[in-house]
């Protein structure tokens, strides 16, 4: 990648495994729905800045929610709230692609 100006795109999204039964085998809560369970995705793609071309994924992190955390979330580091989840792609990204 030396030399070329890339794109590091990052997005969460969630994988609804189902309701009861998914909540039921250890699949931690997701989406807005009461009850749904399963497990979030949180993929960063390269791509060449300049073309456009794909150059694929540069790291991906897969997850499942845990219990609600007693600490409130104004109170915790970025690192322990989802969002630290960017600061994490974009880091791995950058050791991946340099």
């Amino acid at each position: 990648m030396a030399g070329r100006e890339v794109l590091a795109i990052q997005d969460t999204s969630e994988i609804v495994l189902g309701v009861s039964k998914a909540r039921a085998c250890g699949f931690g809560p997701v989406g807005k729905g009461e009850g749904l369970g399963g497990v979030l995705s949180h993929p960063v793609l390269a791509v060449d800045a300049l073309s456009g071309e794909m150059f694929g994924l540069a790291v991906i992190a897969l997850w499942n929610r845990g219990p609600r955390q007693d600490l409130h979330y104004s109170q915790r580091g970025a690192e322990e709230k989802e969002s630290g989840r960017w600061l994490s792609g974009i880091r791995r990204a950058g050791e991946v692609l340099s």
